[in-house]
């Protein structure tokens, strides 16, 4: 818990300080970290701060550090606020919470009928707001963006029932060039983790269907296919 602002490297703190107490000792052959997280405030998606501050965990612990956040609105589906966060609430229900001190305590008295056992300090550091991280200070993050899934999908009909970029690329409301690089950039991936996504032998029945959309799409004038000249 913490005394200051909110923000991305308060968030990261606590990270750091649940694997340097916790995480490494519990799991001490590990060498990714799976983080689930809101899309908004001090660790949402869109925050420079938070990739940042990510980027010096992971490299502080030598941790692959892989984050995943819930989509707007849904931030109650996260595993955490039903399996802690909902148990903090009702054991602190009525109790005046007066000082940090007693903040602490609730949380750390909080257990479950199945033994859920909780730990809590107070963090005193100070956490300035406002602070901006320049273009060329992202660039250099070594961050890798996933793949959407209607990427994904795109690949997966180019591998599976041989559909061409160009096609893709109306299917899709893309330009040519973007699904070049979006097939390009889903076959490394897969190729990385050894994932083979062989053709299929008889193309399924739907093909026909998204070749007549291809061709309702293409005749469209506003497409984002242009013939060439």
């Amino acid at each position: 818990m913490g005394t200051d602002h909110d923000t991305a490297a308060f968030a990261l703190e606590s990270i750091r300080r649940w694997w340097s107490g916790q995480g490494r000792a519990a799991y001490p052959q590990a060498t990714r970290l799976l983080i689930t997280a809101d899309a908004g405030g001090s660790n949402g998606y869109r925050t420079r701060a938070w990739k940042l501050e990510l980027a010096r965990l992971a490299a502080e612990t030598g941790l692959t550090i892989t984050v995943c956040h819930l989509p707007p609105g849904t931030s109650k589906w996260n595993k955490i606020e039903h399996r802690l966060f909902s148990h903090i609430t009702m054991n602190w229900r009525g109790r005046p919470l007066t000082s940090h001190e007693v903040f602490v305590q609730s949380i750390a008295a909080t257990t479950t009928r199945t033994g859920l056992p909780v730990m809590a300090e107070l963090d005193t550091n100070v956490y300035p707001t406002g602070v901006q991280i320049g273009d060329a200070e992202m660039a250099s993050l070594p961050l890798t963006r996933h793949a959407f899934p209607d990427q994904v999908l795109a690949a997966v009909l180019h591998l599976r029932v041989d559909l061409a970029p160009e096609p893709l690329a109306v299917l899709f409301d893309s330009s040519r060039t973007a699904m070049h690089r979006t097939l390009l950039k889903i076959r490394t991936l897969l190729k990385a983790h050894s994932i083979i996504i062989p053709p299929s032998a008889t193309p399924p029945s739907a093909l026909t269907a998204l070749q007549a959309r291809v061709r309702v799409l293409s005749s469209d004038s506003s497409s984002m296919i242009k013939t060439t000249c």
